[in-house]
């Protein structure tokens, strides 16, 4: 929970900011939008930086966002003031590369499944006890339901 006063925990990927929803019944460790099983983690966080160059940049007023406010107070003050002034001017992408990795690793659970795996339990450890998650497709589902609950909990077809 960063308490970021909007409702809604932070969440990026799948265009989901409400929920959260479990894959099951028996699952008690939900998934989180920005994690994503991959074994081209380059592109994924891209992608992410792209929808946290827009929630830290470009929402609310300048002097009034919360997102950004969120990322402050985690120690990002620095990379927020350059992300916002280049969304700010228009230069979006510019933006967008201006997300630092740490900040996107912070935020995002993205590589392959052993990685995601392990990263749940990092979380889950830490007491976050919520993930959200947003899949383009069905695979996409299987995959990450694969590497958070195991093939073996997976409901056959």
């Amino acid at each position: 929970n960063y308490r970021c006063g909007t409702g809604h925990s932070v969440s990026f990927v799948g265009n989901v900011h409400e929920g959260p929803h479990a894959l099951n019944g028996r699952n008690t460790t939900l998934m989180r939008p920005g994690m994503v099983v991959t074994d081209e983690p380059a592109e994924a966080k891209q992608q992410v930086k792209q929808s946290l160059s827009l929630y830290i940049g470009g929402m609310g007023a300048e002097r009034m966002n919360f997102h950004a406010d969120l990322f402050r107070r985690m120690g990002y003050a620095e990379a927020v003031a350059d992300i916002t002034r280049l969304f700010r001017d228009g230069r979006r992408s510019e933006a967008a590369g201006a997300v630092p990795d740490e900040l996107v690793d912070d935020v995002a659970i993205i590589g392959d499944r052993e990685h995601v795996r392990a990263a749940v339990r990092t979380w889950e450890e830490s007491g976050v006890d919520t993930l959200l998650v947003g899949c383009r497709s069905a695979e996409q589902i299987r995959a990450v339901a694969d590497a958070v609950l195991g093939a073996e909990s997976l409901p056959r077809a």
